[in-house]
């Protein structure tokens, strides 16, 4: 069983409930998202907006791997922020 997938209707819905005063928790029982996905869609959606939402699974080059490795590095981000900063969909852990 995978995980599910939520719309970006649904990410942004999310997103404003937070953004309006609601706790991560309640904003996630709206939709039945884990308190994780809703703090990963906030990130996203702050650095780039409903687009940071639209995120894809996808392949990324060795060169693009190798630079967020390095950003990540030089400037102790964690998975979750890096994959908003570069608006990618997940980074393993």
């Amino acid at each position: 069983m995978g995980r599910k997938q939520y719309s970006i209707e649904e990410k942004l819905k999310a997103v404003k409930s937070v953004k309006s005063g609601k706790s991560i928790i309640e904003a996630g029982r709206e939709i039945g998202a884990h308190k994780g996905d809703i703090q990963k869609w906030i990130a996203a959606y702050e650095a780039h907006g409903e687009a940071g939402l639209d995120r894809k699974q996808g392949s990324y080059t060795g060169e693009f791997k190798q630079m967020v490795a390095e950003d990540m590095r030089r400037n102790g981000l964690s998975c979750r922020e890096a994959a908003a900063k570069h608006n990618i969909g997940r980074l393993p852990n």
